[in-house]
């Protein structure tokens, strides 16, 4: 059994979402995302599906999912922002989601990848002047408080 048999499939788009919700609320906190964000996001995909750690197996399994989908996930996601769904509001049911279906443990194990994603995105660019803005620090402090990782 995986870890995917324990969702919806309505539950698994929110968990599959969150990487990329991360990803466009920090590189868009400065009003533009870098090839080298989009670059750091799939580079990040990549080694999370490599994750071994202790609670890790749920994060592993998304950024497995969502490695060879990544085109028409990031179409899925822009169509539901179009609908209205906010970054917010799409942490917000990630958070509720994790905190009623998974072990607390590996809940914020979960948690805590996302923050890391967020601020590996942050590090991304630019190639000059301070590597994390301001704009990109309240972004990554903003998604640690919505999803209520450690």
């Amino acid at each position: 059994m995986t870890k995917r048999d324990v969702f919806s499939d309505d539950e698994w788009r929110t968990l599959v979402f969150t990487p990329l919700v991360v990803f466009y609320a920090v590189a868009y906190a400065d009003g533009s995302i870098s090839r080298l964000e989009t670059g750091k996001l799939t580079a990040m995909i990549d080694n999370g599906t490599k994750l071994t750690g202790p609670n890790t197996e749920l994060a592993r399994e998304v950024f497995t999912f969502l490695k060879p989908q990544f085109g028409p996930a990031i179409q899925a996601l822009e169509a539901s922002i179009a609908r209205g769904e906010s970054f917010d509001s799409l942490l917000a049911a990630a958070r509720a989601l994790l905190d009623r279906k998974v072990p607390p443990a590996e809940a914020a194990g979960f948690k805590q990848i996302m923050v890391t994603v967020g601020a590996g995105i942050a590090e991304a660019a630019p190639l000059f002047g301070p590597k994390v803005t301001a704009e990109e620090r309240v972004s990554v402090e903003r998604i640690r408080v919505s999803l209520g990782a450690p």
